[in-house]
């Protein structure tokens, strides 16, 4: 029995001898016979072999093979790591010796396979953490956008390039109706051939021409340049020049709501803390916003929208007083009054301030417009010459410039800085009709020669006025 454990103590040496090569070893490794195999305490171990093998009782070798396996490789063990190699195998150990290793010693490894499981599962609930944490910070992350995009400022900006263009087509829009569908009438003078007058649309057209109008009413050849800006000032003045281009509710309540409207906006001037020109125009756009979003306002629109093509078209069939009506409204209603309502929508909504203004020579007096005070700019002005058969004016004339009327208004834009405002920026030329003389040359009177009415709305004024005389006498 001695021998035969001896006999199996060596089988370690030998495979030691393999791994090394085959080569001897600078330090003799312990045999058999130095190693005390009955001792349950081994002479040096393993820093993690378990307690169950160091106190394993040799005669239990005796029993089945598996224990004797168990023992032999216990034994194994213990006489590799008896010996001056024992310090180089422990800290640099050769594959050959991991392959050589038993089951039993497995188990007793640093890293047990149920150690692993565990940090595994481990790994797995901390997974599963920071995926309910990333879900969780994408949900507060989306609500955070809303929060966000809620607190900014809904502008509604309209660019200066669009403004323009679209007063710009407009304006042109209004001048090619009057010229192609009053045109020949005009020349033709058919409204002096009528025998009777409707003097509400009458009336309605001669308060929209201001006094330097009223005064070209005697030279010929300026009805279509005067209606064309009767028609301007009668988009200005239903529409462009309004507090908010449409009504906001039924025509009754009109006044109401338009003064509750100026009374909080005063009240927004005089908020304490103070908020600035920004915060103000902001708050007026989105009110604003907010009421035309209204189901109501589309049905008040539409029914704003009718009335004034019914009216302009009245005033524009007094020279054209066979038109069809229905053509002549519809026309209107495209070209005219339906481009002028979604510019004013644009404009009335904007932060910033868009607004259509006339000359400062619009309404004034003869005596105040012979000339034009501090020298005549023509980046500022757009000039039609009435003494050279209405054509543009593209250079500084040499004679005199004398102001007839404004044919139509201007657009300007300020934009809205904090609590200030940029400079005003002219994004349009008004037009004006000019007669350019020569030095010592004035404008003459045509009809005090023939005492014949020499335009069609000089007549209508004249007739318009008989009809007043006559009007109070019978009072």
């Amino acid at each position: 029995m001695s021998g035969s454990r001896t006999s199996r103590s060596v089988s370690p040496e030998k495979k030691l001898s393999e791994t090394l090569g085959g080569k001897e070893a600078k330090h003799p490794v312990a045999s058999a016979k130095n190693v005390n195999i009955t001792s349950t305490t081994p002479t040096q171990t393993l820093p993690n072999k378990s307690k169950e093998s160091d106190s394993l009782p040799v005669d239990q070798g005796k029993g089945s093979p598996a224990t004797q396996s168990n023992l032999r490789s216990d034994m194994g063990v213990e006489a590799r790591l008896t010996g001056p190699l024992e310090t180089a195998l422990f800290e640099e150990p050769s594959s050959a010796t991991n392959l050589a290793m038993e089951p039993h010693e497995k188990r007793s490894a640093p890293y047990p396979v149920a150690s692993i499981a565990e940090k595994f599962q481990a790994s797995q609930d901390q997974c599963e953490i920071l995926k309910n944490r990333v879900f969780e910070l994408q949900r507060n992350l989306q609500e955070a956008h809303g929060v966000i995009f809620s607190l900014q400022r809904q502008q509604q900006r309209l660019t200066e390039t669009e403004a323009a263009d679209d007063f710009k087509s407009l304006c042109g829009a209004v001048e090619e109706l009057i010229g192609t569908k009053l045109g020949e009438s005009l020349d033709e003078k058919l409204l002096m051939k009528e025998k009777s007058l409707k003097l509400e649309p009458s009336e309605m057209l001669l308060n929209l021409i201001p006094f330097p109008g009223r005064d070209a009413f005697k030279f010929p050849e300026t009805d279509e340049h005067n209606i064309t800006a009767a028609v301007m000032r009668f988009l200005c003045r239903e529409i462009f020049n309004r507090e908010f281009y449409c009504f906001i509710g039924e025509k009754e309540h009109e006044p109401l709501l338009s003064d509750f409207m100026r009374s909080v906006d005063k009240s927004m001037k005089n908020l304490e803390p103070r908020r600035d020109k920004m915060a103000y125009r902001t708050w007026r756009s989105e009110t604003y916003t907010a009421i035309t979003s209204r189901h109501e306002f589309g049905r008040i629109r539409e029914k704003r929208i009718f009335f004034l093509t019914h009216c302009l078209t009245a005033m524009l069939l007094l020279f054209i007083p066979r038109a069809d009506e229905r053509k002549l409204h519809a026309n209107i209603r495209h070209a005219i009054i339906e481009p002028a309502f979604a510019l004013a929508h644009k404009m009335h909504l904007s932060v910033d301030y868009f607004t259509i203004e006339w000359s400062r020579y619009h309404n004034s007096q003869p005596s105040q417009r012979s000339s034009f005070p501090g020298g005549l700019h023509l980046h500022d002005l757009e000039l039609i010459d009435y003494m050279d058969k209405g054509k543009l004016i593209r250079s500084a004339p040499s004679g005199n410039v004398h102001y007839m009327f404004d044919i139509t208004p201007r657009l300007v834009f300020t934009k809205v800085k904090g609590d200030s405002v940029a400079e005003p920026k002219v994004l349009r030329k008004p037009k004006l009709l000019v007669s350019v003389l020569k030095e010592g040359f004035r404008l003459r009177d045509p009809a005090s020669k023939s005492g014949e009415d020499i335009t069609s709305l000089g007549w209508l004024e004249r007739n318009l006025m008989s009809i007043s005389k006559h009007r109070q006498r019978g009072r």
